[in-house]
């Protein structure tokens, strides 16, 4: 099986989006996936840039080059990590789970946090290891409650604004966060600490994406 078609059905699968649809985000022609799988030959070729637009539309991550180290955690919960080749396998047989960054993170924040998770925290508190990613706060517009330069760990399976907690989202592409709620079926309002509140209905809402709901938070992330 072609490991990148495998990825992108996954994906499609994952989105509830159909292949005509993905392809007509990325590249505004919806046989592109299509033709991908037409294409079986030998000597079968990606055009890269293609790939790319629709890794941002899929939420795949677009990666070539060298396979790329995670974080090997010594001692504790959440300590600093230092790069080592071998790092990923040290933390699993550590008991420790590298989390990466989420894929809409800002481009300074890509590949794996330097944050590892203890598996059994984890189980404790019901958390699905594959629906976390962390993200960075680039602002103060939600202080005290999370400062500007802390990591945030958010949970992808909890996307539905509830009055309660903090979300972590992108406004026209723009990580950020928030408090949700929707008043209304059509309204979403978003309320942060050091802002004033909008309310979004309509198209408004199209171009705001809520990632997850944030479940940790490390004040520091150096």
């Amino acid at each position: 099986m072609d490991p990148i078609l495998d990825a992108i059905d996954k994906a499609l699968q994952r989105k509830g989006i159909t292949a005509a649809a993905a392809s007509r985000l990325a590249v505004g022609n919806p046989s592109l996936i299509k033709n991908m799988r037409a294409d079986t030959g030998t000597d079968k070729r990606y055009n890269a840039a293609a790939l790319q637009k629709l890794a941002a539309v899929l939420d795949l991550e677009f990666y070539f080059g060298p396979e790329r180290a995670a974080p090997t955690v010594q001692a504790g919960f959440g300590e600093a990590a230092t790069t080592n080749p071998t790092g990923p396998r040290e933390a699993l047989r550590a008991g420790f789970l590298p989390i990466p960054y989420h894929r809409a993170a800002s481009p300074q924040f890509q590949g794996t946090a330097p944050v590892a998770l203890s598996r059994a925290w984890v189980a404790a508190r019901d958390l699905v290891p594959e629906h976390l990613s962390f993200a960075p706060v680039l602002d103060d517009a939600m202080s005290p409650a999370l400062r500007k330069g802390a990591l945030t760990l958010i949970d992808a399976s909890q996307v539905t604004p509830d009055g309660q907690g903090i979300f972590c989202a992108t406004d026209r592409g723009v990580l950020h966060y928030a408090r949700l709620e929707t008043p209304a079926p059509d309204l979403l309002a978003v309320t942060q600490d050091n802002r004033p509140m909008r309310v979004l209905r309509g198209d408004e809402k199209v171009p705001y994406r809520i990632l997850g709901k944030v479940v940790w938070v490390c004040d520091s992330a150096a």
